[in-house]
């Protein structure tokens, strides 16, 4: 598998600091590559959020999840196959936002992660309405690699963030809709 990182394409273009932001300067500090981890651009990222965060509610009655890592990363499938359904950079969002999420949440304490669980189901309500998943997503196959390069190649940081959202994704889950929101990006996905 290719990993993505947030140098190269990403680097080279204004990443917009948001959530994915975070998450994104989180890795970095976690895996450090050639030089301090990113501490700065992290405290900016969380400064930027924490002045404009409003604080989510659940849009519906929810529990709380045993485990609100896999619970943020099923929403992300969820988000996948509305993405699949109407692809566009709006959809992009709820993926790779839930996927930087889904970093943070080994770096905050429980209440917190419970918080921004709900805070992820509140963009998804609002990010979502009215679109229907695609049921039964059928990616063309395996194509870690090819995915990566293209999305490394277009130097679209949102094709780049989303591939590596969706190789995390599968990983994690086997969720054919993370592999097929990918080659959708990219343009590798074939119309059926």
């Amino acid at each position: 598998m290719v990993q993505i990182t947030r140098q190269g394409a990403v680097r080279a273009r204004q990443v917009p600091p948001t959530e994915e932001r975070v998450g994104g300067s989180a890795r970095g500090c976690q895996e450090p590559r050639g030089g301090a981890p990113p501490r700065g651009e992290l405290a900016r990222a969380l400064g930027y959020w924490a002045a404009r965060y409003h604080a989510g509610q659940p849009s519906a009655a929810r529990g709380l999840a045993d485990d609100p890592r896999a619970a943020v990363v099923r929403a992300a499938a969820d988000g996948a196959r509305r993405y699949l359904a109407r692809p566009n950079i709006l959809h992009l969002h709820g993926v790779t936002g839930a996927m930087a999420m889904e970093i943070l949440l080994g770096h905050i304490p429980a209440t917190a992660a419970a918080a921004a669980l709900a805070q992820v189901h509140a963009e998804h309500a609002a990010l979502y309405a009215g679109v229907q998943p695609v049921d039964e997503p059928r990616p063309v196959g395996p194509r870690g690699i090819e995915l990566a390069e293209a999305a490394v190649h277009s130097l679209d940081p949102h094709q780049v963030k989303l591939v590596e959202a969706c190789q995390r994704g599968v990983v994690a889950t086997g969720d054919p809709a993370f592999a097929a929101a990918a080659e959708t990006v990219t343009g590798l996905r074939r119309p059926t």
